[in-house]
């Protein structure tokens, strides 16, 4: 079984999140490190022959100045910047974590500001001493919440995505386009939803009446108990799909 966490969020809300442990952190750094040197390497290869057959000669790929440039310049900022520049626009994640399902959140639950993701990728350098990543893989071994000391240094965490029966947390940016909601408001909604079932009939209800009065939506009438919790639960998922109740 995975281990938890369970954090408070803004709202005073209990969310329980599954930690990513050493192995799910491994397959989704595996995963990086192809994307990224294949995109690096494609980059080398499509400005080398753009550059060979332009000038119809062999280019020397270490000491013509021209092929250093345009060529592996791109390359290495391509490889060393994958990972905090992705982990910033995608919110917390790479291509490699979306593959693998994990996600980065901050002891909120909540995306990691910028700064927070910077500082995390900064000290890849400490983690990945002396090779392999083999400090960050040791002290992720041994550290509570399976975190290496990059996440120590920016306060982050590396969790399992949580996937609702309707709706993803990748819809959460789009809904938020479209409406006045928040979107930390919009995926704490979501996440409710994704726990709606496992939880206590008394406290999701508590909650989701919390949530909707936090976003200035108005409580169905009260009725009989069962009939008023399966109102407030359709409200939910209406301000999930982007719909105002």
């Amino acid at each position: 079984m995975d281990d938890q966490i369970t954090i408070q969020s803004a709202d005073a809300t209990a969310l329980s999140i599954a930690i990513a442990g050493p192995g799910s952190r491994s397959y989704a750094f595996l995963l990086d490190w192809h994307i990224r040197f294949v995109v690096a390497a494609a980059w080398v290869l499509i400005v080398y022959l753009v550059l060979k057959f332009s000038n119809g000669t062999e280019l020397d790929l270490f000491t013509n100045s021209a092929w250093t440039s345009v060529t592996w310049i791109p390359a290495l900022l391509i490889y060393f910047l994958y990972h905090p520049v992705l982990e910033v626009l995608m919110h917390g994640r790479t291509p490699g974590k979306r593959m693998a399902g994990v996600r980065i959140v901050d002891l909120n639950g909540r995306t990691p500001s910028i700064g927070a993701l910077v500082l995390r990728n900064m000290f890849r350098l400490v983690d990945s001493l002396p090779s392999l990543y083999m400090i960050g893989f040791t002290v992720c071994l041994f550290s509570k919440n399976a975190v290496r000391i990059g996440d120590m240094a920016a306060g982050t965490l590396l969790v399992k995505e949580q996937h609702a029966t309707t709706s993803d947390l990748e819809q959460v940016s789009l809904i938020g386009k479209n409406t006045d909601y928040a979107p930390e408001h919009l995926e704490l909604v979501n996440s409710l939803l994704s726990r709606w079932k496992d939880m206590d009939s008394s406290k999701r209800l508590a909650l989701a009446e919390k949530m909707l009065k936090k976003m200035s939506i108005a409580l169905p009438p009260q009725t009989a108990a069962h009939t008023y919790g399966n109102s407030v639960y359709e409200k939910l998922v209406a301000v999930q799909q982007g719909i105002k109740p």
